[in-house]
């Protein structure tokens, strides 16, 4: 499903599988305190300006956190 969408980009899909990822693996109670900190986060944009110090490229690390976050909130038994 990941794929099957008309703006495909691979580092996005990488980033929605690293939350699909999280999901499987987490606590429920670790789950919400990532969703809670990815929350602030992607609203603020400090730890995408963090994370591309070098490249400078916040808004395209905003757009993976925020797909991470996405993938975060949804059931795990929604994949296909």
């Amino acid at each position: 499903d990941i794929v099957h969408v008309a703006d495909f980009d691979y580092e996005v899909a990488g980033a929605k599988l690293l939350g699909r990822d999280i999901v499987q693996q987490a606590s429920p109670e670790a789950l919400a305190a990532i969703r809670d900190v990815l929350g602030r986060e992607v609203q603020d944009s400090a730890l995408a300006a963090a994370a591309t110090r070098e490249s400078g490229d916040t808004e395209s690390m905003a757009n993976y956190l925020s797909a991470i976050r996405e993938e975060l909130g949804r059931a795990p038994q929604s994949y296909s």
